[in-house]
C-alpha cells in the first residue's frame, strides 16, 4: 500500500485543531469524560498523488498510537475513486480531553506541517446515539 503525503497530516492537523480549540465553531466540543470517536474524511488536492496522502496519513497514525488516551483506529479507503471522501480516517480516544492533547505534542505539529501539501480534510468528534 502507498504511504500518504504530508499535505494530508497539515490538512488534518489544521482541521483538528479547528475543530478542538475553536469557539463558537459549527461542531462544539462536548464536555464529557467517557471514549470518543474522531472521523476525519480526507481528499486529495488537485495536484497531489494518493502516494503522497497515504505516505503522511501513514506517519501520522504512527505518531496517534503512541499518544496516552489511543484505543483504536482505521484508515479506509473509499473503493469509488471517483466519490468523495477519497479516505475516511476513524480513531477512538479515551475521552476528548486525550484527542485535543495531541495538538500540544511537538512532533504533530512537525507533521501536520509538513502534510498540508497533498490533501484537504474534514473532521467530526463524534459520540453513541442515544
Amino acid at each position: 500500500m502507498a504511504q500518504p503525503s504530508a499535505r494530508l497530516l497539515a490538512a488534518l492537523a489544521l482541521s483538528c485543531w479547528t475543530l478542538a480549540f475553536t469557539p463558537g465553531s459549527a461542531q462544539t466540543v462536548p464536555a464529557q469524560t467517557g471514549p470518543v470517536t474522531v472521523v476525519v474524511e480526507v481528499a486529495l488536492a488537485a495536484n497531489a498523488t494518493p502516494s503522497e496522502a497515504l505516505a503522511a496519513m501513514n506517519d501520522m497514525r504512527a505518531m496517534m498510537k503512541r499518544q496516552p488516551g489511543y484505543l483504536s483506529e482505521e484508515f479506509l479507503q473509499n473503493l469509488n475513486a471517483s466519490n468523495a471522501p477519497r479516505y475516511v480516517h476513524v480513531s477512538h480516544w479515551a475521552s476528548m480531553t486525550y484527542w485535543a492533547a495531541v495538538f500540544r505534542a511537538p512532533e504533530f505539529s512537525r507533521l501536520s506541517a509538513h502534510g498540508n501539501e497533498h490533501c484537504t480534510v474534514s473532521t467530526g468528534a463524534l459520540l453513541p446515539a442515544v
